[in-house]
């Protein structure tokens, strides 16, 4: 209130959500850094078994169909009818999963798509490392996607929409796969997934955890929080004590409860 614009230091989660909000605003923001999600890299994966069959893909987020589960289920039946059966998809998350069920039974993807529920945070968490890849068909407008370094750091390969939030921090065919919002385009990624080597495979999740360690670390956002509330990263004036301890609170509150996937 009574602050003009330019005035304001903005935070933006991706460079995606930055360009949203200018349009929306109609006008270019003059203060503004990037701080992305963050995730914790887990360094216990089990090496993947030559030979190991089926294939293990994970889709963790809303149970909806702007998170692409619709996507998900004709890229099932796609792999399908090119007689590839030797694959699962865990499917964790809240929300149509009635709607989801229905039409899995309707497609006859038993045996492919599984919905597991949604646990706690710590223990999704935990169960990443066991996967071979994690597809997130969401929509374009995904201003983030907590999920991609949560996976990437558990040495899951992340399967993504190119373009989204989480996006711009991997490369593609590097230390991830990218992919267009439909069917076809995330079929043939995890088509590329199920004939890697084993060695290829974990060369490409390794470098997803480096990634993850890199530059989306728990730390390094909230280095870059204190520098944008203390101005360029100098000293916190004595006025924005409180507003970066409340920051700092609301950040470790997030990550001690789980609740930023």
């Amino acid at each position: 209130r009574g602050t003009h614009l330019s005035q304001v230091a903005f935070a933006f989660m991706s460079q995606n959500l930055r360009s949203e909000v200018e349009e929306s605003l109609g006008r270019t923001v003059d203060h503004a850094s990037i701080v992305p999600g963050w995730a914790e890299v887990q360094p216990n994966r089990q090496p993947i078994e030559a030979g190991r069959r089926p294939n293990r893909f994970v889709f963790a987020s809303r149970v909806a169909g702007h998170k692409g589960i619709h996507t998900l289920l004709e890229a099932v039946n796609l792999l399908m009818q090119l007689g590839e059966h030797d694959f699962v998809i865990d499917v964790y998350g809240a929300g149509e999963v009635t709607d989801l069920l229905q039409r899995i039974a309707a497609q006859g993807a038993q045996a492919q798509v599984r919905y597991i529920g949604s646990p706690p945070k710590s223990e999704l968490l935990q169960r990443l490392v066991d996967y071979d890849a994690l597809v997130f068909p969401t929509w374009p407008r995904e201003p983030f996607g907590f999920v991609v370094p949560e996976a990437a750091g558990a040495g899951c390969i992340p399967i993504m929409t190119r373009g989204i939030g989480a996006a711009e921090w991997f490369l593609d065919g590097i230390d991830s796969l990218k992919i267009g919002s439909d069917a076809e385009s995330l079929a043939a990624a995890m088509l590329d997934v199920m004939r890697m080597s084993p060695q290829a495979a974990a060369a490409m999740g390794r470098r997803a955890q480096q990634t993850t360690a890199r530059l989306l670390s728990f730390e390094r956002a909230v280095d870059r929080l204190e520098g944008i509330l203390g101005g360029n990263g100098g000293e916190v004036p004595y006025a924005d004590v409180r507003r970066v301890e409340a920051a700092m609170s609301m950040l470790a509150e997030i990550w001690r409860t789980g609740q930023h996937g």
